[in-house]
Formats: structure tokens, sequence, C-alpha cells
């Protein structure tokens, strides 16, 4: 990872001034047309050209694939930050797109975290969005189908906020206006080799400098059967080139999108060395005995509680949280909701970064509105969950 950080560095250093322009050798070569030259022989111009089109290239690569994303998420998560330094991966080609209306689109997964139970990946997307104002003529507007005049797309930067803003605006007045979004982006799928689709639970993304935009995408915990617990796990995200359209008529709205295949991003994951640990503790709430027993890895865990009765149905707008913090009283983000009805259940928690060394449960009364969470910690009941070792 040093290594790939010092290449962006150098590479950044030295084309400092310059912006990636796909035209620019065309231009080059047709400057040169006038100027005689020699038989069997490469203009200057061209080799300058081609020189300068390969390292902006390289450094559009370096800087996707350089900049590891759980460390840029993990400024302000501290999760992402403590599983960085186990997040690197192997056989992750650069892809390039080409298109007239984006130049060069750079894209490529640059860190994952794997541990045989649960799977996160991150990965960067350079000058993958281009929108401007466009009015379709006759033949693309019979392509196009009905959409709610209510409807708007959402914007991904300030400049596509403008340009959203005016549409809505003459819309508003009654006026045509249309708009035409150019992207390169992943599918909702990650696939292995093998052809299995991993499902995906959550997905995050940050836009950086330069056209940049880097995503965090997590998986369901833990894996299915057949993606645990292997050396190495391989992904692939399809890439797909899209044109997008935006017409108002005056009177309705209408919509098109046209999509075509564009490569994949592809990494090999290796296992992280921390394993899952399994967790197991009894108590009681509201006079119900429980049972509780947890795995939890860095990165996730899971909750398996079995009631002696339900509990007490809720009011409207009330429910039961099961807080698990771990020895040092950092918080796992509970994913689901209990069902009031059950004696028994699983709820699903992100982790911490760290393998717990002890999990502590507490269980209370949540409701809307005004709702001291502190306070009813404190008075909650404190259920130890020890390790349980290994025969």
């Amino acid at each position: 990872m040093d290594e790939k950080r010092k290449m962006q560095s150098t590479l950044n250093h030295s084309l400092s001034g310059l912006k990636e322009n796909p035209f620019l050798a065309q231009r080059v070569i047709e400057q040169a047309k006038g100027e005689p030259v020699m038989k069997k022989k490469i203009s200057f111009a061209f080799i300058l050209a081609m020189i300068l089109l390969f390292l902006l290239a390289a450094a559009a690569i370096a800087e996707v694939l350089g900049i590891n994303v759980f460390e840029v998420f993990g400024k302000t998560n501290a999760r992402y930050a403590e599983l960085a330094p186990y997040t690197t991966v192997g056989n992750t080609p650069e892809v390039s797109v080409n298109s007239v209306e984006l130049g060069q689109t750079s894209a490529g997964i640059n860190s994952a975290y794997y541990d045989g139970t649960s799977l996160i990946v991150g990965y960067a997307i350079r000058n993958g969005s281009y929108m401007e104002e466009y009015i379709p003529d006759e033949t693309l507007t019979a392509e196009m189908t009905p959409m709610d005049n209510n409807l708007v797309w959402m914007a991904n930067n300030d400049e596509e906020g403008e340009l959203i803003a005016a549409w809505m605006q003459a819309r508003d007045e009654g006026r045509k206006a249309g708009l035409v979004r150019y992207s390169v982006g992943p599918s909702d799928h990650t696939e292995t080799d093998d052809g299995i689709d991993i499902r995906p639970r959550t997905e995050e993304t940050r836009s950086g400098e330069d056209g940049v935009e880097y995503t965090m995408r997590e998986y369901e915990a833990p894996l299915t059967e057949e993606l645990q617990n292997l050396d190495q796990l391989t992904v692939n995200i399809r890439l797909y080139r899209s044109e997008d359209y935006l017409y108002f008529d005056g009177e309705n709205t209408w919509t098109l999108q046209k999509t075509e295949s564009a490569g994949a991003m592809r990494a090999v994951v290796q296992k992280a060395g921390a394993q899952s640990t399994v967790y197991r503790g009894t108590g009681s709430y509201q006079g119900r005995k429980l049972n509780a027993s947890a795995a939890a890895s860095a990165s996730y865990a899971t909750l398996d509680i079995r009631f002696d009765e339900p509990l007490p149905q809720l009011p409207e707008d009330h429910w039961y949280s099961f807080r698990l913090t771990d020895e040092t009283g950092t918080m796992l983000f509970e994913n689901e909701c209990w069902d009031d009805s059950a004696k028994e259940g699983t709820l699903t928690y992100e982790g911490t970064g760290k393998v717990p060394q002890k999990l502590i449960l507490r269980i209370i009364e949540e409701q809307e509105g005004d709702f001291d969470v502190n306070a009813a910690m404190n008075e909650a009941e404190a259920i130890i969950l020890s390790v349980q070792q290994e025969n």
C-alpha cells in the first residue's frame, strides 16, 4: 500500500498543472500535419502526445487504486479505520472506460475486508458522471416512457444540483426542459468466479477530489455457507455505461435509459487473520429469563436470544432495543428491531473494528420523541456474555 501511495504521489507531482484531455493526441497530430514529415519516421509531437496520454492514464489509475477506501471512510468512522490495515487486495486490474462524453473513466476495487464470515468491499470511480442540458429530438422522445411529474433526479454534486434546479424551475413554469446524464457505474450485484451472487446490505458513497467517488459496500453477514472460511474470496462487480434522459415537454415528464456493459471491477481478497469468537450469557428482563449467545468478529456480530416466554406487547411507537457494547463501552450498531411477539430471534450488528474480549447486553424500551437513551442504559441490567473456550 505504501508503494502505491508513493507511486501516486510521484505521478501527481510530475503531472501537476496538467489536466486530462482524451483529445490531446488528436489535436497535436492535426497541428503537426502541416509540418514536413520525413518518410518512415514518427513525429516528435506524436511521441510526446502518446507519452502524455499514457502518464495521464497511469495517474488516473494510481488515484483510483492507490487510495484505500477504508482509510478515506476511517477519518470519520473508527470501525473502518481499525479494519484498514487488513484490507489489502490482490489481482486488481485497472478498469478504464473511454467515451466521447466522459473521456476516460477509471474504476477499481482497491480495498476489501473478509474474515471468513463477513465481507466489506471498497471501490473508487474517477470521472464517472457528467450531466448537461439536452432537448431530445422526435426519434428519441418516441422511445421515452412517462414519469410522475413530481419526481426528479438526485444530484451527485453541486453542478448537477444547479442543472436539476433549473430544470425544476422550467417545469414549474410550464417551459420545455431536458437533461441527459452520462455515467459509468457499478451493478448492484457482486459475484464470485463461480457465479455466486453475494447479497449486499448497505452501500455509502462519498465524493473526493478531482471527480473521484469512494464507495463502501457491505454484505449480509454471516455470508452463505459456501462463502465462509475460504483462504481467499474473488469478487467481481460489473460496470455499465449509461445515458439517462429526463424531459419535460411543457405538460408531462418523460424518461429514458440506455445501458451497455463496460467491463468489471475485480479483486482477490485474502482472509484476515482474526476469527469469529463465540460468547454466551444468561439473565432476565421484565421477569422473563433469557439465554443469549453471540458470534462476533472485528466487522460484525450476531446475537441469538431465547426467552422463556414472549415479552409484553408494547404500545405504538415503542420498541425493544437490544444494546450491545464491548469491554470498553463501545457500542455495536444494531441493524434490526425485535419482534414483540417472538420468544426467540436473531439480531445482527456492525462490529467495532476489533474482536471484543467480552460483550455486555442491555435491553431497553425505546420510544419516539424525547427519550434519554443514556439514562435507560444506566438503569438496565447488564448481562455479561463471556468468551466460550473451544474444547
